[in-house]
């Protein structure tokens, strides 16, 4: 089970099945360049989600497959909830970006 981030997260417990990003080295290797979505993309009613980290802590990540693209969504849990996107990218480089943002290396 992961340790909740916050004491305001104390009262909603962990489900533990899936993965927790890792909180990160000081200098990430990688920006990723999130932007808020606020147009409709073509295909963004047909998005799949390919894999997710767990939503226990505030920030959660999905990467997301469309329309032979990749990319990933970021949800903040602050009042109101934040989205953002970052790619898109081909299949090899969103997979590589993907590892380094679950071991902190991307931001």
């Amino acid at each position: 089970m992961a340790q909740p981030t916050s004491p305001e997260e104390e009262d909603w417990p962990c489900p533990g099945f899936a993965t927790h990003p890792c909180d990160g080295a000081a200098r990430p290797e990688v920006w990723l360049g999130w932007r808020s979505e606020t147009r409709k993309v073509n295909s963004i009613d047909r998005q799949r989600v390919i894999a997710y980290t767990c939503a226990c802590r505030e920030t959660s990540y999905e990467f997301l497959a469309a329309g032979g693209m990749y990319r990933f969504r970021r949800r903040n849990r602050s009042e109101p909830e934040v989205v953002a996107y970052a790619g898109p990218w081909h299949r090899a480089k969103a997979e590589r970006l993907w590892g380094l943002l679950i071991v902190g290396q991307a931001r």
